[in-house]
């Protein structure tokens, strides 16, 4: 009994469980199992990361399709940016497939002057046959040996944007920059009156001219039948519903032409909006200009602590260099030399690096420093939509 107990407390010293477990067994007692102790099977393990897995994948294509959502790029969205930059550019239209199966297909399109390199990657690898486009992501998984995903990237799409962008921006290209379309305002939100939308593009730009911050906004008004119109804030997260309309409206899928009579009404009252609807614009990029301070300071600041570790790191590197072991002998004289003439140049290249090192840093720190001080804000409204609420809404 006393050497048991002299092995227990040495079997104790190292792993009480193991203790208890030579003690129980040993006593004719049964062994209790701590279930701290007992390590996962290899099966749980992958199941549990399979699972962890399949968590990720979902909420990933949850963050996916709300960015589509709010950034309006779902395919009919991106198909009408290319049918309308291909009419702009004088390109003959897009043509849907034909025959069973080709749902969502776009027929190889016969683009000249220039527009057929943004579709020289449809040709077959093997056979040289042009494939069909899609636009629609599920489309091309369900065609991935003969159709061609025309996605955001896609050249097609890139040359799009470019020369839609250049319209809104550039003014050479004629561009039809009003909408006049029906929606359903949300219930509780008051609009009775035409609601006068204008979409306007904020730049935020530092002393320097680089951009630190671009966004879409807008800025509203309702036109009643009669008396004075409102401004409505359609950026206030308590008219997030009727935002949420507005945009909706002009969806491809759900534009509904306004009414004669009321497209007639904003024209004639338009030299009494016009001026109206630019001051909210302008009160609106003054307010966004405000709110994004913080943020700004942020960022300012975190592109200061960026660049000293940066410079920082780069003064351990040199010196650490510096102070490194001298040459390594060679059995050959003449590589031998030239090697210590190339490690003496580069010696002094680091001297003299670490040397100006850090003026150099003071001179990025103080252009970050002045590029934060001198922040203004530009404004570019690009579009008007006219917004009519359906009969009996948002009463």
């Amino acid at each position: 009994m006393h050497t048991f107990a002299v092995e227990r407390r040495d079997l104790g010293s190292v792993n009480p469980v193991l203790a208890h477990a030579v003690e129980a067994r040993m006593l004719g007692r049964p062994v209790m199992v701590d279930p701290l102790t007992v390590a996962p099977k290899l099966s749980a393990s992958s199941l549990r990361a399979e699972r962890d897995l399949r968590e990720q994948v979902r909420g990933l294509r949850e963050q996916l399709d709300s960015s589509i959502n709010a950034l309006h790029v779902a395919p009919p969205n991106v198909r009408r940016v290319v049918d309308t930059a291909l009419a702009l550019a004088g390109q003959p239209p897009l043509s849907d497939g034909e025959g069973p199966g080709a749902t969502g297909l776009v027929a190889p399109p016969d683009l000249r002057a220039g527009w057929e390199r943004t579709v020289a990657g449809l040709a077959d690898p093997l056979s040289g046959q042009p494939r069909p486009l899609t636009f629609d992501a599920d489309a091309a998984s369900a065609h991935e040996e003969d159709a061609v995903l025309a996605h955001l990237g896609h050249p097609l799409v890139a040359q799009a944007t470019r020369l839609l962008r250049s319209a809104l921006w550039g003014g050479r290209t004629a561009l039809h920059r009003i909408a006049a379309v029906r929606f359903t305002p949300p219930d509780g939100t008051g609009i009775e009156g035409v609601l006068v939308a204008v979409f306007a593009r904020l730049v935020v730009v530092g002393s320097d001219g680089q951009r630190l911050h671009e966004e879409v906004m807008l800025a509203a008004r309702e036109v009643p039948p009669s008396g004075r119109s409102r401004r409505v804030e359609l950026e206030q997260p308590r008219f997030s519903g009727l935002r949420a309309a507005v945009e909706g409206a002009l969806e491809p899928h759900a534009s509904r032409l306004a009414p004669e009579a009321q497209r007639v009404l904003v024209a004639a009252r338009w030299p009494e909006l016009e001026p109206q609807l630019a001051g909210d614009v302008q009160a609106r990029a003054a307010e966004r200009a405000a709110a994004l301070e913080r943020d700004l300071a942020r960022r300012r600041d975190q592109e200061t602590r960026s660049t000293e570790a940066v410079f920082g790191q780069l003064r351990l590197t040199l010196e650490s260099a510096l102070a490194g072991p001298g040459p390594v002998q060679l059995t050959f004289d003449e590589l031998e030399r030239e090697e210590r003439q190339q490690l003496e140049r580069d010696r002094h290249a680091w001297e003299a690096r670490l040397e100006g090192l850090g003026e150099e840093r003071d001179r990025e720190l103080a252009d970050i420093s002045r590029r934060y001080a001198g922040v203004r804000e530009l404004v570019f409204p690009f579009a008007v939509a006219v917004c009519v609420p359906d009969e009996g809404m948002g009463r």
